[in-house]
């Protein structure tokens, strides 16, 4: 070190940490935008930067920086506006990824992944960036069938966007029915790609439920999702007659255009399920109707079949069956906005029929010839209001 090298200033140092130390205890005004723009050191520069207010002269000093190194380090450290703004300075493709996945500030992320044009780095970055939103970011610049379908196959990240803009039927559809996460199997099978009738059958027929606290509800949006895009007939009644679960069973029959398949579909509902549980309800304002709120789909399938189903001779079945599976607890509750009241009711299927059957010959066998006393009660009731009315 010369002997000049001894009167220089601390923050003009060989030694950074001694430079910076000289910075961070500088107070006057005058001498940070002297420090700032002088310095040699890009990161003895920034520090200085970071002391001073928005001026004409911050701007200018910050121009000055150009180390791609120290940049990079302001676009992973700095948790203000300067991360974002050094952005537009870098350009290796590698360090854009760093900062796309690991800043400090959510906007250098952001605009890190807008100058990423690498594909297999925004494929990272989709698989795990810190934020949610720049994961979807980064799918969104995504166009690579091979990549979106490896992001949509591992849970995390932006797996269910890159599900979306998938174009492979086959590879949608095996997603839609082995996904780990409910969210790509809704995105697959929501795709807009996936229309084949036989693929969409079989997810219909085969999906699993949701997890029932990830959508809030009972019923499996997937199988629900691949019924409304069916269209075909031969497998509406695919699905109508050989679904696993019957409220997509009953989904599937209510758009079949033979109306006889699926009033017999109805009835297969209403007699095979097995769920008994509950219907829930709550009243969704004082005085107001009753709605449902939680819905077993066992029990919703049968009721849904049970609203459906016109068939006199299949009601009448339905009527004079001995078994008391068609038993089941409705469970109704009321109140303007919270479950003010609540009333346990048995209910029966065969009453239900009871009250659907018209045909004035049907109602007599079934007063005559029910098993189930309270049945043949509820027949001969109907028939003497019908002669009353008459």
């Amino acid at each position: 070190m010369g002997l000049f090298d001894l009167f220089k200033p601390a923050w003009q140092s060989y030694n950074l940490d001694e430079a910076i130390k000289a910075v961070l205890a500088e107070t006057s005004q005058t001498k940070l935008i002297k420090i700032a723009q002088e310095v040699p050191s890009d990161m003895v520069r920034y520090v200085a930067i970071k002391k001073l207010p928005n001026s004409k002269e911050r701007s200018e000093a910050f121009d000055k920086l150009t180390d791609q190194s120290v940049l990079s380090f302001i676009a992973l450290k700095d948790d203000s506006i300067l991360a974002y703004s050094v952005i537009e300075k870098i350009t290796d493709q590698s360090i854009l990824k760093e900062i796309a996945l690991n800043a400090q500030y959510v906007g250098a992320c952001t605009e890190a992944i807008r100058k990423l044009t690498d594909k297999f780095a925004l494929a990272d970055v989709a698989k795990n960036a810190r934020y949610t939103d720049n994961c979807s970011h980064a799918v969104s610049k995504i166009i690579d069938q091979s990549l979106l379908a490896e992001i949509a196959s591992k849970p995390g990240g932006a797996c269910s966007e890159a599900a979306a803009k998938l174009t492979d039927q086959a590879l949608l559809s095996k997603l839609a029915l082995n996904s780990e996460v409910d969210g790509v199997r809704i995105a697959a099978v929501n795709a807009e790609a996936l229309t084949d009738q036989a693929l969409l059958a079989d997810i219909a027929k085969n999906a699993r439920d949701c997890a029932k606290n990830s959508l809030g509800c009972y019923v499996c949006e997937v199988r629900d999702r691949a019924v409304g895009k069916l269209t075909e007939q031969t497998f509406l009644i695919d699905v109508a007659k050989n679904g696993k679960f019957n409220l997509n069973r009953k989904q599937a029959a209510d758009k079949l255009t033979d109306k006889a398949t699926a009033q017999k579909v109805y009835a297969d509902i209403i007699e095979n399920e097995d769920d008994n549980g509950t219907r829930c309800h709550n009243g969704s304002r004082s005085g107001g109707p009753i709605v449902d709120v939680g819905i077993f789909t066992g029990i919703y399938a049968r009721c849904s079949a049970m609203e459906a189903l016109t068939d006199q001779d299949e009601l009448v079945k339905i009527a004079k069956s001995p078994s008391n599976k068609f038993k089941y607890i409705k469970v109704l509750y009321s109140g303007a906005g919270v479950q003010t009241s609540r009333n346990d009711i048995e209910c029966d299927f065969r009453l239900d029929a009871v009250i659907k059957l018209t045909d004035l010959t049907l109602l007599a066998d079934v007063a005559k010839n029910a098993e189930n006393q309270d049945i043949r009660e509820a027949a001969t009731k109907k028939l003497a209001d019908i002669k009353t009315d008459r």
